[in-house]
This record gives C-alpha cells, sequence and structure tokens, in this order.
C-alpha cells in the first residue's frame, strides 16, 4: 500500500482507507507478500477487473463523443496536453519548471 500511496500521490492512511473500501466492495483481494513478510499484495478481483474494463469503455465512449462535438483533431491536442501535464507531474522536482 505504501506503493500504491506513493504512486498515487496520497497519504498511506487515505490509500488504506481507499483499499480497505474497495476490499469491501469486492473490487479488490490482500494477500500477504511472499517475499516481504511487512508487505501485502493488492490486487483487483474479477468484479473489481470488470468495473476497469467498464470504466474503460465508458472513457472511450465520452471521448467519441466528444470528437463529434469538437473533432478529432482537437482530442488529439487534448489528449497530448493532458499527457504532458502527466510527465511533468510525475517529475516532483521538475514541477513548475516550464
Amino acid at each position: 500500500m505504501v506503493d500504491l500511496a506513493a504512486r498515487a500521490g496520497m497519504t498511506k492512511q487515505s490509500m488504506g482507507y481507499l483499499v480497505d473500501q474497495m476490499q469491501a466492495a469486492g473490487l479488490l483481494e490482500i494477500a500477504p507478500d511472499p517475499h516481504d513478510k511487512r508487505a501485502n499484495i493488492v490486487r483487483l478481483t474479477a468484479r473489481g477487473e470488470k468495473v476497469v474494463n467498464a470504466s474503460i469503455e465508458l472513457s472511450r465512449q465520452g471521448e467519441a463523443y466528444l470528437s463529434t462535438l469538437v473533432g478529432e483533431g482537437k482530442i488529439r491536442q487534448l489528449r497530448s496536453i493532458l499527457q504532458e501535464i502527466y510527465q511533468h507531474l510525475e517529475e516532483p522536482d521538475q514541477a513548475g519548471k516550464s
């Protein structure tokens, strides 16, 4: 969970709460890490994978709809800008420098 929290930019406590809620909803399962007795492995259940796949499909449908409103070129441009922003956010020592 420490790795998940770091990757999401969340506190360990917030990630723990989120994981607990998702586990209670049947979306995640937690198992001991066989290589590190202090750690756990968090993975999607079959139901969790269905939810992720459905979310991806809804995102694709939403993007297709937006393309009908503003055109595919602008959607490609938006995607490129969002990827650039994401890359900057992934580089904390570079944040705010452009």
